[in-house]
């Protein structure tokens, strides 16, 4: 770190920005030095690399900036954009996690809404990542080369060297994006391998060509290439000293497509148990897979893939944009009658033919743009064959003959499909959304679209297409002074945009495409910055009107009705040179993008009633969506759902005391008295409001205090006292200041009821019950309260909500379920099972550790270890499960059994993968009606649809109170238990009756349900 230290303070100093490398804590303090001196600053840029040389355990969170970075300059800071990276020791979820939180209660961030920081852990290199803006630095992994990007945009030189072959310009094509402090290449020429018999001297041919495009189109630093051998004769720079930078030599190879379906042997998984499944009543059910029929010639059909490349003139050849490319390869299909050809919307190219034998390799063609009349000018280049497919190997692998499921080959065909449906789509890997559709309104600017999702799946009865509803997020295609308003809440129109508000705004707008009256002449702009008000742009006419000459369009005049409104200057990143300055109320934002903005407690129950449609309106939706007939490859969709057998598994019992409570329809009800759990001697009720309580609140709160005193001790629960009363602002300090208070009073237990508060608030109570657990915090919504005011509907509200909870809270059984009952076979006496719930997507380290607590947690309660171990992981379809199985079972699960048990460990496990984020439905037809409805709780289909080569079941636990049914697709990987089909599907079915706040089966089996509420309350 190097720079003059400054003995006085700098007033005029608006802007400070900082790079620089820290090594000792000496630098620290110089650092803090300097930061005091510059106290004035508004804005305050930081990037900072901490090195290895300090202390290892230097952990950067709010603290770190309170004493190093914001001693005094809190009072004119408006922008702190900071970007800090820090050798430390290993941090895991909760320590990220803790970081993070440390700024949600910062005075500082939470006054200027910045609670959008990031951290990250790069495991490989031992340093925490943090950053205010949402962006982290990955390592970027691309073609076998892992580059570490710096935090500086200091300029420096290095040099690689890479062997030409067949994948080159998969290398050439990112290779700015990724590697821009590059700046000479050498091409070593040799012949490739040979690829799907095409020979060498082809090859060697192949890459001659692809120089002489290089050679047309690139030219980097001035340097002109030799474009007889396609070798670069530029020398590396050197550095100040005459020597030259250290080369560096990687390696690439090409990356593999992968399907949005599983991989089912990416590990060596177990079969489904010979015995037949008998449990439960037998019906067939409609699913939401539709048969693929192939023909007979269909099956020796060779599928083949290229690489190829479209570039448009303008001025020099540049690569066309994702909208200009199929339109572009539509002309040029039709122009040169090719065969069925299709693309995946990037470089990669299908075919039923070889076009590399039968085809030129480069073609052009002309296409008029029609909005300015401009004809352009289009070069398509066909760069080398890749691969080979064949579609045999699809129903190989069903008829069990080759282990591997051919997922590319899965891929390229739902390519094919979502190539067959119309131009008018957003699509977003296997979804399809119409383009021009009506969105749903959820608040901020943005709405909900109803799309289709489609993919190939191969079941035990041959290839079938998934199709589904899906739901997605995007902005509204709103003008962008009703955007605005929408999205910060507040009618700009008259007051403008608040100073403190116009940060975030031009933040959000910079993610933004946006068009202007006449936009189509170069396509949609991207947001620049403000500019001053529009009044200084305007005169009158002879009807007294204010009007503006737009910069970007002078030859119209436009009338012009928020005169106050700021400017917005806008660019085109194709035409660097093409700026406009425009008036806020001609801008509008583009349809189709994507919004991925976390959504409030509102938008989400918004979202919820929007997705939840009815079976019949689903069922409806997706036979709706058809397929073409593609006969160029012999391929036919059925038109009507697949007919799959099914098995309704019995339903069990719930046991309280001595009373038997049935299950019905999902539910069953709280009828009997339980067990006294304890009294309460003190309590205290706190309404949090954002103004004074009136008198209806007040009334409303209290006759609530009276209703739960009365209705708890029916379920003995005894309140022995009246509750302190209290009443404090949507303050988080303020808030945990009363906490604090309260429990020093001796409170056992604080009920909290918000009234229009925001999640922060939320969060920071229950953070707070999550570290004090003798003080149990119960939230109550105060909308919930006004909609159930009838006496009779606030007891029901608080013996379904609140009962449970409160007595699990305070240590109670609620119910009993037998899960002896869901063994066919009997176990052992001494059989004791533990049953473990884990929803981490990633492997964490010393997870032995967390195994062992919890088996010796297990023990201390049960005064006995168990001997059979079943772990519930949550997991994704395309997730190398080898990693985990090793990582867990082997490393984990069966380190911490050693240490427990000894070397003579009989703890038996079994390993079950929970997967709910599938598209698979089902429904049930009445045929009198012709109505769909839900299927009923405890149906299962392990037959027809799932993975021939495993052990896969569709269990429906849960009656939805609105919706469409949703089963969760579980997989049961290892099992040294032994369990029969009926036994794990009966097993996993009585999990899901255990939460001890529901009287009603819920989506999953308790313990993945219970991880699930630790993480999102970061317990």
């Amino acid at each position: 770190m190097q720079c003059y230290l400054v003995f006085q303070t700098i007033p005029k100093l608006k802007y400070f920005s900082l790079k620089s490398r820290i090594i000792g804590d000496d630098e620290l303090i110089y650092l803090k030095l300097i930061i005091n001196k510059v106290n004035y600053i508004e804005k305050l840029k930081i990037r900072l690399n901490i090195k290895e040389s300090m202390n290892d355990n230097c952990i950067i969170d709010g603290n770190f900036l309170d004493k190093y970075l914001m001693i005094n300059i809190l009072n004119n800071l408006i922008d702190f954009d900071f970007y800090i990276v820090s050798k430390c020791k290993m941090l895991f979820s909760n320590d990220i996690q803790k970081i993070i939180n440390s700024f949600k209660i910062h005075r500082f961030f939470n006054d200027y809404h910045w609670k959008n920081i990031q951290c990250f852990f790069d495991k490989n290199m031992s340093y925490q990542h943090i950053s205010s803006n949402e962006i982290i630095f990955k390592p970027k992994y691309f073609c076998g080369i892992i580059d570490y990007p710096t935090i500086f945009d200091w300029q420096f030189v290095k040099y690689i060297s890479v062997g030409l072959c067949s994948s080159i310009y998969l290398f050439l094509k990112q290779f700015d994006d990724i590697f821009p402090h590059i700046n000479s290449i050498q091409f070593n020429m040799a012949r490739t391998s040979r690829i799907d018999d095409i020979s060498s001297d082809y090859s060697q041919r192949r890459a001659h060509s692809l120089t002489g495009l290089i050679n047309e189109t690139t030219s980097r630093n001035g340097q002109i290439e030799n474009g007889s051998y396609g070798v670069t004769t530029a020398k590396a720079p050197s550095d100040t000293n005459g020597n030259d930078t250290k080369k560096r030599s990687r390696s690439f190879a090409r990356p593999t497509i992968r399907s949005a379906v599983p991989n089912s042997q990416l590990i060596t998984i177990i079969k489904r148990p010979s015995q037949s499944e008998h449990a439960g009543q037998k019906v067939e059910l409609h699913t939401n897979h539709f048969r693929i029929n192939f023909s007979k010639q269909t099956n020796e059909l060779i599928l083949y893939q290229f690489d190829f490349k479209l570039f448009i003139r303008d001025g020099l050849w540049r690569s066309c944009r994702k909208d200009e490319r199929l339109q572009v390869l539509k002309k040029i299909l039709e122009q040169e009658h090719f065969p069925l050809v299709w693309y995946d919307e990037g470089k990669n190219l299908y075919s039923i033919e070889n076009l590399i034998l039968n085809y030129e390799q480069a073609y052009q063609c002309e296409i008029k743009h029609e909005p300015t009349g401009r004809t352009n000018k289009f070069l398509f280049l066909i760069i080398n064959l890749v691969k080979t497919y064949k579609l045999k190997h699809i129903f190989d692998f069903i008829q069990n003959k080759i282990s591997q499921q051919p997922h590319d080959l899965i891929r390229i065909l739902e390519t094919l499909f979502k190539q067959t449906q119309i131009s008018d789509m957003i699509k977003i890997k296997n979804q399809s959304y119409p383009k021009h559709q009506p969105l749903k309104d959820i608040g901020c600017g943005r709405g909900m679209a109803l799309g289709f999702y489609q993919g190939i799946v191969l079941g035990e009865r041959g290839p079938t297409i998934n199709i589904n509803n899906i739901f997605c997020c995007f902005y509204q295609n709103y003008n962008l002074v009703e955007f605005i308003s929408c999205y910060l809440n507040h009618d700009i129109r008259e007051c403008g945009i608040p100073s403190k508000y116009q940060l975030i705004v031009g933040k959000i707008l910079e993610t933004l495409w946006l068009l202007l009256p006449r936009a189509d002449e170069i396509g949609p702009y991207r947001f620049q910055s403000f500019h001053h008000s529009a009044n200084g742009h305007t005169f009158n006419n002879n009807k007294n009107e204010q009007i503006v000459s737009c910069s970007h369009d002078k030859k119209n005049i436009y009338i012009i009705h928020y005169p106050n409104l700021p400017l917005i200057k806008l660019y085109h990143p194709d035409y660097t040179n093409q700026t406009c300055i425009v008036p806020m109320e001609f801008i509008t934002v583009d349809q189709g993008q994507l919004s991925l903005e976390p959504f409030t407690t509102k938008q989400y129950a918004k979202i919820k009633k929007i997705i939840a449609l009815h079976p019949q309106e689903c069922y409806e939706m997706i036979q709706s969506i058809t397929n073409e007939h593609l006969k160029n490859l012999g391929i036919i969709v059925d038109n009507e759902m697949l007919m799959v057998p099914a098995r309704i598994l019995p339903q069990l019992q719930i046991k309280y005391d001595d009373v038997i409570e049935r299950v019905q329809i999902g539910k069953w009800y709280l009828n009997n008295r339980f067990n006294k759990v304890r009294e309460i001697r003190t309590w205290a009720v706190v309404f949090i409001n954002q103004h004074k309580l009136d008198n209806r609140q007040i009334d409303l709160t209290r006759d609530f205090v009276q209703k739960i005193r009365l209705a708890m001790s029916k379920y003995a629960i005894q309140f022995n006292s009246s509750p302190i009363e209290k009443s404090d602002v949507a303050v988080p300090q303020t808030i945990l200041a009363h906490i604090n208070e309260l429990k020093m009073q001796g409170c056992e237990v604080i009920i909290y009821i918000l009234n229009q508060v925001d999640n922060d608030i939320y969060d920071v109570i229950k953070d707070f019950e999550n570290v004090q657990t003798d003080t149990i915090i119960q939230c109550v919504l105060f909308d919930q309260l006004m909609s159930i005011s009838d006496s009779c509907d606030m007891n029901m509200y608080i013996q379904n909500n609140l009962v449970k909870e409160l007595r699990a809270k305070l240590g109670g059984v609620n119910q009993f379920v037998s899960l002896m009952r869901a063994l066919t076979s009997p176990p052992a006496r001494s059989d004791i099972f533990m049953f473990f719930g884990k929803i981490s997507l990633e492997i964490i380290e010393d997870f032995h550790i967390h195994v062992d607590y919890f088996l010796r947690v297990f023990s201390n309660y049960n005064s006995h270890l168990p001997n059979k171990l079943v772990f519930y992981q949550v997991g994704r379809h395309n997730q190398s499960f080898q990693n985990i199985l090793n990582h867990q079972l082997q490393q984990a699960i069966q380190r911490a059994c050693q240490e427990l048990y000894g070397h003579n460990s009989i703890l038996q496990i079994c390993f079950v993968l929970v997967k709910k984020n599938h598209n698979t439905r089902f429904f049930i037809l009445d045929k009198q009606s012709n109505r769909a409805h839900n299927i009923q709780p405890g149906t299962v289909v392990d037959t027809d649809i799932v993975p021939p080569n495993g052990f896969y079941f569709y269990l429906n636990s849960h009656a939805p109170i609105k919706g469409t049914s949703r089963p969760v697709l579980y997989q049961v990987l290892y099992d040294e238990i032994g369990f029969t089909s009926d036994e794990i599907q009966q097993l996993t079915y009585y999990l899901c009756h255990i939460d001890v706040r529901c009287r009603k089966g819920i989506l999953v089996p308790a313990p993945v349900y219970y991880a699930t509420q630790c993480v999102s309350h970061r317990r």
